[in-house]
């Protein structure tokens, strides 16, 4: 951390085939070779927090078999493509605010079947939600999206598709949120939390929305973050 890379070259890490954690962040990284972390298959926790990333490589974690955790909050990734995590099969957390992400490739999240948390919020994200971008993420315990101003949300079974046994944490806050609906959640059947704060033009057009929820108690909707916090710690793995 505080160094001054500006570029990871390909295999820069290769004698260090013991590693399990790499902080990264706040190094002035802007480039990120496509074998730049080869050989680092111990590794559980990579941090690119607070760099200058633009382009993630498809290949750029390839060879990470056992991470566990990635950061790449603050920095300026645009897009994710196809496969980006294919072979993080036990990747948990995925960390990726405030960003400038526009468009989740359908199959950008393909392989993350243990990944439990999963942040997006702070972007630019105006993806199609009958793409269904998170379909692969079966066993995801919570979901992000706050902060995303160009999202438009519309009430759809798809967006939250292979979501519906494992949600419990929904946030939603500062988004395009026009109407939510009794019929919006209900096919979460886990839901226990949803944060859908500062939405300028949104309307409950159930006033009985929240008695339909058979798992979600309404204290525990669009309350505050200190609460969040503390239920997160019991919850997941953070």
């Amino acid at each position: 951390s505080n160094l001054n890379f500006n570029t990871i070259r390909s295999k820069t890490f290769q004698n260090m085939s013991n590693l399990k954690s790499l902080h990264l962040k706040i190094a002035n990284i802007s480039i990120l070779e496509s074998d730049a972390f080869y050989n680092l298959t111990k590794l559980e926790y990579l941090s690119l927090k607070n760099n200058k990333i633009e382009i993630l490589d498809p290949k750029i974690f390839t060879n990470l078999l056992n991470l566990k955790k990635i950061d790449l909050s603050f920095n300026f990734i645009q897009n994710l493509k196809a496969d980006q995590f294919m072979r993080s099969k036990n990747l948990e957390i995925l960390l990726i605010k405030c960003n400038r992400l526009k468009s989740i490739d359908k199959n950008a999240f393909k392989g993350l079947n243990n990944l439990l948390q999963l942040d997006l919020s702070g972007n630019d994200l105006c993806f199609d939600s009958s793409e269904e971008p998170f379909k692969h993420l079966v066993k995801l315990q919570y979901l992000s999206l706050k902060r995303n101003p160009l999202l438009i949300y519309l009430p759809n079974y798809l967006m939250f598709s292979g979501l519906e046994e494992s949600l419990l944490i929904l946030e939603l806050s500062e988004i395009h949120a026009v109407s939510i609906e009794r019929e919006d959640f209900l096919f979460l059947k886990s839901l226990l939390y949803v944060e859908i704060r500062f939405n300028t033009y949104l309307k409950f057009e159930d006033k009985k929305l929240f008695y339909t929820l058979r798992n979600l108690d309404q204290e525990c909707f669009a309350c505050y973050d200190n609460f969040l916090f503390n239920y997160l710690k019991r919850i997941l793995k953070t």
